[in-house]
């Protein structure tokens, strides 16, 4: 039986992300001292910077203004963690995801997630939340470009004995799943290189709406499980022998 749980030694996880988004906060820059005060211990460097978003337009149409917004980066370059605010998002990035709870002594992401949280509500006290998002993107590197080293590690989100690995010039695939208590789950796969190196890539990115800031983390929770069910419906017994180390 397969132990949803198991805390594996070489987990494929390149980047995991935790987002809140709400109603625009115009007190973010002015509080912005304050919340920095109170992680400075666990995010030591700050880097400030902006977000543009650009909008599609056609020929016919002049080009829409962009949209630019301030962006505070708090960083800890020795566990590859960060926490981004906007004046409408909260996010935490870990680039070193080892665990969702404490293991062998070391803080999981839940334990990252509830410090930031709580100094965050702490110095904003926002109430309600429009949307919740936990993402966790796998990234393998692809040993041998073919079908039956796809099959032997991954479960293909496609007929992969229509569409063989050694045919497709391009692959991505994206869908939406409904789950339950209004969760849904927004699964893709695809292939990119780096360096000149092919990876797979398999990403979960699990989201709820209309939220209270009390449920966070409960509900971050089940969001972590539901991901945890899909990761596992998608990968082989070989797959988890190649994270153990086996």
């Amino acid at each position: 039986m397969v132990d949803l749980h198991e805390i594996f030694e070489n987990s494929l996880l390149s980047e995991v992300v935790l987002e809140l988004r709400f109603p625009i906060r115009l007190k973010i820059p002015d509080k912005i001292g304050d919340f920095q005060e109170k992680i400075i211990n666990k995010f030591p460097k700050l880097e400030e910077g902006f977000i543009t978003k650009f909008a599609l337009f056609s020929d016919e149409t002049p080009p829409p203004p962009m949209h630019t917004q301030k962006v505070w980066e708090f960083k800890n370059l020795k566990t590859k963690t960060s926490c981004k605010i906007l004046r409408n998002r909260f996010s935490i990035i870990s680039n070193s995801y080892k665990s969702w709870k404490e293991h062998k002594s070391k803080k999981g992401f839940r334990d990252i997630i509830e410090f930031t949280l709580n100094n965050f509500l702490e110095t904003y006290p926002i109430k309600n939340f429009d949307r919740l998002g936990l993402r966790y993107i796998n990234k393998v590197e692809i040993e041998e470009k073919t079908t039956s080293w796809l099959k032997k590690l991954f479960i293909p989100l496609f007929n992969i004995e229509k569409y063989p690995i050694e045919s497709l010039k391009e692959h991505v695939v994206r869908l939406i799943i409904k789950k339950q208590e209004q969760i849904h789950i927004i699964l893709q796969s695809t292939f990119i290189t780096e360096n000149d190196k092919d990876y797979y890539i398999l990403d979960f990115d699990a989201y709820l709406t209309n939220l209270e800031d009390k449920q966070i983390i409960q509900k971050a929770d089940q969001l972590h499980e539901e991901i945890l069910k899909e990761f596992h419906s998608l990968i082989t017994d070989e797959c988890r022998k190649k994270m153990r180390g086996e």
